[in-house]
């Protein structure tokens, strides 16, 4: 039985790490709307509402637009959807790659086939398990600003609650562990957030994708053939 093409991230089954990071946003929401905000005064809720709701907005915006989008080579997509043989020889003919899994000619060397999707992404840069999709030339800039709007939320979200909890450092309860439980997570996805966003950028600088410098690095730690380019291959797994 042939194994199903992934489009987007929408098409079970749904990833672990996608299912965990709604949850978690879920919880944090709850957190912040049930136990913290009701506790300052009017204008201040306003304020510290808007700023969480717009945040949060932008990164459901991006994650649903991410999530939804289809990285595909438009080549592979092209050649796999005609039935014009004479159409697809000119496909095949207009390239020198071609990936095994798709039977099909592909735009470049930076296509990548992911054997989690079962499809080719042009410029290929990584695999996202929380989005359930892959990263490329399409949805590249949506990815990028995903991850910064997630910063510009945790930055929100970990200020606002410790501040909450200094202002009510005598009055803790047992219901605070849901608080501190929303500050460490928030404070772990900033930290850890914030380390990708430096990393991308560093690619940006180096004009290299994700899977490039993966590969790059396998080669100072392994020795390779010098016949051998690990950059030609085709497979991402």
């Amino acid at each position: 039985m042939a194994i199903r093409i992934r489009k987007n991230g929408i098409q079970c089954p749904w990833s672990t790490y996608q299912i965990l990071s709604w949850l978690s946003y879920i919880f944090s929401v709850l957190v912040f709307y049930l136990q913290i905000s009701p506790c300052y005064t009017f204008y201040t809720r306003i304020s510290i509402n808007l700023a969480i709701a717009l945040t949060l907005c932008l990164i459901i915006w991006y994650l649903i637009m991410l999530t939804i989008s289809d990285p595909s080579d438009p080549l592979v997509t092209a050649y796999m959807t005609s039935k014009d043989l004479s159409y697809k020889k000119s496909l095949s003919d207009s390239t020198t790659r071609h990936c095994n899994y798709c039977d099909s000619p592909v735009s470049g060397i930076s296509t990548k086939h992911c054997l989690r999707c079962n499809r080719c992404t042009i410029q290929f840069d990584h695999h996202c398990k929380f989005v359930n999709n892959c990263v490329g030339k399409n949805n590249y800039t949506l990815f990028f600003k995903l991850i910064v709007s997630v910063q510009i939320h945790e930055c929100f979200v970990c200020a606002i609650i410790l501040h909450f909890l200094i202002i009510n450092s005598e009055n803790y309860t047992e219901y605070y562990i849901f608080i501190f439980g929303a500050l460490l997570k928030s404070a772990l996805v900033w930290v850890l957030n914030g380390y990708l966003i430096g990393f991308h950028l560093f690619l940006l600088k180096k004009k290299m994708t994700t899977y490039e410098y993966i590969v790059v690095r396998r080669k100072a730690k392994a020795c390779v053939s010098p016949n051998q380019n690990m950059s030609d291959t085709n497979i991402m797994y």
